[in-house]
């Protein structure tokens, strides 16, 4: 029914549903045969007023909850430089039209410096996405190569884990460039 899609009678974040709300308006629904269409129409808005009333979360503060001390873990920080040297230690990547050479790379946790190489005739970059905590999430990402350009693409603080290598250019990975990185 309608009801269980509409997001102005579906409870909101932190409010409690058993799907009374629903049943209500279904009931409402079902007697509309014994008011008139605008008298039905404003019984529910009044309900839903007084729903919004009645489900908005409280002044009163919530309790408090202690949780044990956090480790924390610095943040994966990634910067892009245009360059035309490669710097020593660093770590060559050519971009082609839809691969990366070499396509798996094993990297430092602490610092890793990759010298990106774009020889073809097209715009690439490189994202890393660790899909063992988010498939979707974004760890490091280059900034746009101009074909026949390259940079120095630095990330630091890289959580240990594999990564998946994409070029985000519509279609690149789809073509083949992909690949992996690991982080002991």
């Amino acid at each position: 029914m309608w009801f269980d899609r509409d997001p102005i009678v579906t409870a909101g974040p932190g409010m409690a549903h058993d799907g009374s709300v629903m049943r209500l308006v279904a009931i409402l629904c079902a007697y509309d045969a014994h008011l008139t269409l605008s008298r039905t129409f404003e019984t529910i808005m009044r309900l839903g007023v007084a729903l919004v009333v009645a489900c908005s979360p409280s002044a009163a503060p919530a309790p408090s909850v202690t949780a044990p001390p956090a480790t924390t873990t610095p943040a994966t920080k990634f910067t892009t430089v245009e360059s035309t040297v490669q710097p020593a230690g660093s770590i060559l990547v050519e971009m082609t039209n839809y691969a990366f050479k070499p396509s798996d790379l094993s990297l430092a946790r602490a610092k890793v410096v990759l010298y990106l190489v774009n020889p073809s005739n097209e715009v690439h970059s490189m994202q890393l996405r660790n899909p063992s905590v988010s498939v979707t999430a974004v760890v490091a990402s280059s900034a746009d190569v101009e074909a026949g350009h390259s940079a120095i693409f630095t990330i630091e603080n890289l959580p240990a884990g594999t990564y998946r290598v994409t070029c985000p250019i519509t279609n690149h990975a789809i073509q083949g460039m992909v690949g992996s990185a690991t982080v002991p």
